[in-house]
């Protein structure tokens, strides 16, 4: 199967978030001021209001709840992987999970293309938002333009990441990546919703990027992902997660080297001939629009007993819907498919006219679904 080469451990055109809407400060933040200072500054619980203005982000070590008022561009951040890669907000913890429970809404987040592969580091932001095993975040009603991997939950549960517009994602031998929620070493990776959420633009990969002929990996603009790479016994299960009403539409500018899938659910090992476990599993995929993906509009590879529904799925190069499992679901596989709009599919009867999925549970409403935007 072909394998995400996502990141774990080891310039651009400003688009103007919503305004969040008025509410009480416990701390603000002002042209000149840290944002970082206001953390450590700030009670749990605080919320932290940041005025218009350009910002370095933080480490988020305790609930916080951070709003931009007006234009907040946050430009530059503490580093992620060793000196290697910068997040505008960071959760970087490997087991106490702190910075659980903070939400962060309304900003400008802005990164660049780390180009050729082997670059220096230029110090500008890598990814948006980047976190470790921190719980019930929200991440909602931002802008992130150029990143490596927007928003990226490693191991947290019970995340919602809503009404964000992702524009424009690159590559560095690995990530292209808009949205990722992910296990690794035995998490449970339960409970989160990805909702309202836009992904569109270009995948930037450089000529030299390690994807190479025949394409070693894909990027993506909203996936799941188990991840038994580099020795790790994987997740114990991704389940229970809701990915709903997102627009993807993005292609690469490189696709033999490196090319873009919209929605997957996955499993990925260092061998590609290990079989799966399938513990991304009980999942929903329902009312999404992926339209123009360079290889797969949805793509399932090793994951079971999910329920892919009532997507409308376009345009995509190789297929609209995939799906690589066998069983007793829809048209031989191990998942539910129902009522998806497409051209193509394999195997044949995932979307389109010859759709024959059996009827599932399409709870689509959450309560993330019910609340009024920012």
């Amino acid at each position: 199967m072909l394998a995400l080469l996502v990141l774990l451990v080891g310039a651009t055109g400003a688009l103007v978030p919503r305004v969040a809407r008025a509410e009480s400060c416990d701390a603000a933040v002002e042209p000149g001021d840290s944002v970082q200072a206001a953390i450590v500054a700030a009670a749990p619980g605080d919320t932290i209001c940041v005025e218009e203005g350009t910002y370095a982000g933080a480490v988020v070590d305790k609930e916080v709840h951070l709003r931009a008022r007006g234009d907040v561009v946050i430009n530059d951040g503490p580093y992620s992987h060793a000196g290697i890669y910068k997040a505008g907000f960071l959760f970087d913890n490997y087991g106490d999970n702190a910075g659980s429970g903070s939400s962060i809404t309304g900003f400008n987040f802005q990164g660049a293309a780390q180009h050729p592969y082997g670059a220096p580091d230029d110090g500008k932001l890598d990814f948006a938002v980047f976190s470790r095993r921190a719980d019930s975040v929200t991440i909602k009603n931002n802008t992130m333009t150029m990143f490596l991997q927007a928003v990226t939950n490693w191991n947290g549960s019970g995340w919602r990441i809503k009404g964000n517009e992702v524009h424009d994602l690159w590559t560095y031998c690995g990530g292209g990546i808009g949205i990722i929620t992910g296990g690794f070493d035995g998490a449970t990776v339960a409970d989160n919703v990805i909702s309202n959420n836009e992904v569109t633009g270009t995948l930037h990969v450089p000529d030299n990027d390690c994807g190479g002929a025949g394409g070693l990996y894909d990027g993506s603009g909203i996936v799941l992902y188990a991840d038994f790479r580099f020795g790790s016994p994987g997740p114990s299960a991704v389940i229970n997660n809701k990915i709903n009403d997102n627009d993807v539409s993005i292609t690469s500018n490189n696709p033999d080297i490196v090319n873009v899938n919209g929605i997957e659910l996955t499993e990925t090992d260092d061998n590609p001939l290990t079989p799966p476990l399938f513990v991304v599993h009980n999942n929903k995929i329902v009312d999404n629009d992926a339209e123009d993906l360079g290889r797969w509009g949805i793509g399932i590879t090793g994951a079971a007993d999910n329920l892919i529904a009532d997507n409308e799925v376009n345009g995509s190069g190789e297929f609209d819907c995939y799906d690589d499992t066998t069983g007793a679901g829809t048209s031989g596989t191990a998942n539910t498919w129902n009522d998806n709009d497409g051209d193509t599919s394999s195997p044949p009867g995932l979307c389109g006219d010859d759709d024959d999925g059996d009827e599932g549970d399409e709870d689509d409403d959450d309560e993330e679904d019910d609340e009024d935007d920012d």
